[in-house]
């Protein structure tokens, strides 16, 4: 594994120094490094780091399609409140589209879960 995250660090490092080499996409030099360290790291922490992925990862389809309606629905929210505006830099929104994205993707989920299992049996 040392020699997949070595060589392609060692060139990004080089086309990064040498101007010759510009025309190199350093990004993706990057690519695999990165994707076998986080494999060795998936692979060495505890259960309780890899719960939180495995539930998005369960809830990852349900969760796209609401974050798809849900900024559309916030938009008819009103987020001026006597003269304050709750919703400064759309945080508020995003924060509102993260959490009931979340709990509406689990929600579809389950329900759809279900349905596919009576239509199973």
């Amino acid at each position: 594994m040392a020699i997949w995250v070595l060589i392609p660090t060692v060139l990004y490092v080089l086309c990064k120094r040498l101007p010759a080499l510009d025309w190199v996409p350093r990004s993706l030099l990057l690519v695999i490094p990165i994707l076998f360290l986080a494999t060795f790291t998936f692979d060495k922490v505890g259960q309780w780091f890899k719960r939180p992925f495995h539930f998005m990862g369960k809830i990852s389809l349900e969760s796209y399609m609401a974050n798809v309606m849900l900024p559309t629905i916030f938009a008819y929210v009103p987020w001026v409140v006597n003269g304050v505006n709750l919703n400064a830099g759309n945080r508020l929104l995003y924060l509102c589209v993260v959490v009931f994205g979340i709990l509406i993707a689990w929600f579809v989920h389950r329900l759809s879960d279900s349905i596919v299992k009576r239509l199973t049996k």
